[in-house]
């Protein structure tokens, strides 16, 4: 590929970022529903129906222009949360129990599951320990030859 200005050429890496931070997105979110998974599968309630709120409220964001590529978010939106049976916890002290691997609501009851899989820090040092290969495979899918 011949590029007959500088402008040609950023145009042409920012298109291919595309494809990168795409790929990268997926990847961030398939590894944090891995272990949603495995905290939804952690602790059966008894007492009320589960209603998947907080994997609901797990958000994978549109893909939007930055300046010099693009950016995309990973993220929970615990303002989503609505609980209306029990305590009525609010949708942080949910998420924040959830945060260390309990179920149930911070400052109200929590109750520890089997194995007490959190779905932040689990799967944050993951990706910390996995970033760099993460990033390379991502670009050199892309067609961004690195070394």
């Amino acid at each position: 590929m011949t590029f007959n200005s500088i402008s040609e050429l950023q145009n042409a890496i920012v298109d291919k970022l595309y494809i990168v931070v795409n790929e990268i997105q997926e990847k961030i979110y398939r590894i944090l529903d891995e272990y949603m998974q495995k905290y939804y599968a952690d602790y059966s309630p008894s007492m009320y129906d589960r209603t998947y709120q907080l994997y609901k409220s797990f958000i994978k964001s549109e893909i939007t222009p930055a300046p010099n590529g693009w950016k995309a978010e990973v993220y929970f939106d615990y303002s989503q949360l609505n609980y209306v049976t029990g305590l009525q916890p609010s949708g942080l002290a949910v998420f924040e129990a959830a945060l260390v691997g309990q179920h149930g609501a911070a400052g109200l009851k929590m109750m520890s599951g089997n194995t007490g899989v959190d779905i932040w820090d689990d799967p944050t040092t993951k990706l910390d320990n996995e970033h760099s290969s993460i990033l390379k495979q991502a670009l050199l899918e892309a067609g961004i030859p690195i070394k």
